[in-house]
C-alpha cells in the first residue's frame, strides 16, 4: 500500500491488483533493451529513476516539455498529486529531489501527426498504449482533465534510435 501511494496508482487501493508496477515496468523495459541500472535506476517508485536524471545519470537527460520535443526512446513523466498540489514545473521537482511523491511515466514508441504514442504499465492494471496530444512543434501538450498526469518532464535518452522497421512494430 504504500508503493501504491507513491507510485502513482490510479486505481483505487482496494482494486484487485492494488500493488503500484508501472515504475517496474519502466525498469523491466530498460534492463530488456540493455540500459544499465547506472542509467536508470530500478525502482518501485518513479521519482527515484527521474531524481537520478536531475543528478545527472549518463543515459537519460531531464528536460521541461516544453523545452523539449519527445522521441523514441525518452520517456515522459507526469505528477498524479491532487490537481492544487501537482508540480507544474521540473524546477519545482528539483526543489524537493528524493521526496516521495505520485508518478507515473510513459515510455514513447511513436511520435507522429501531431500525436505522442507512449506504453506505460499499470494503466487500469494493464499495459497500455496510450495517445497524447503534442503542438505543432512536436511538444506535449498537457491535458485538462483532472485525472490525466501532469506532464513536467521528459527524459531525453542518449542512446541511438532504433531502426525504423523495429520502431514501427
Amino acid at each position: 500500500m504504500q508503493a501504491a501511494g507513491n507510485d502513482g496508482k490510479s486505481g483505487p487501493l482496494d482494486a484487485p491488483f492494488s500493488q503500484a508496477w508501472s515504475a517496474a515496468f519502466i525498469g523491466y523495459l530498460a534492463c530488456a533493451s540493455g540500459v544499465p541500472a547506472s542509467d536508470l535506476p530500478r525502482h518501485e517508485a518513479h521519482f527515484t529513476y527521474l531524481d537520478a536524471t536531475l543528478d545527472g545519470t549518463p543515459g537519460f537527460t531531464a528536460h521541461p516539455p516544453e523545452a523539449e520535443t519527445p522521441e523514441p526512446g525518452d520517456i515522459i513523466c507526469g505528477d498524479r498529486s491532487a490537481p492544487e498540489a501537482r508540480l507544474a514545473t521540473l524546477l519545482q521537482r528539483r526543489a524537493e529531489q528524493g521526496v516521495p511523491r505520485p508518478m507515473h511515466c510513459d515510455l514513447v514508441v511513436e511520435v507522429r501527426n501531431r500525436q505522442l504514442r507512449a506504453i506505460g504499465g499499470n494503466v487500469n492494471d494493464s499495459v497500455t498504449l496510450s495517445l497524447y496530444p503534442i503542438d505543432a512543434d512536436g511538444r506535449l501538450l498537457r491535458l485538462p482533465t483532472p485525472d490525466a498526469p501532469g506532464w513536467f518532464a521528459v527524459l531525453q535518452a542518449s542512446y541511438p534510435p532504433l531502426p525504423e522497421t523495429i520502431s514501427q512494430r
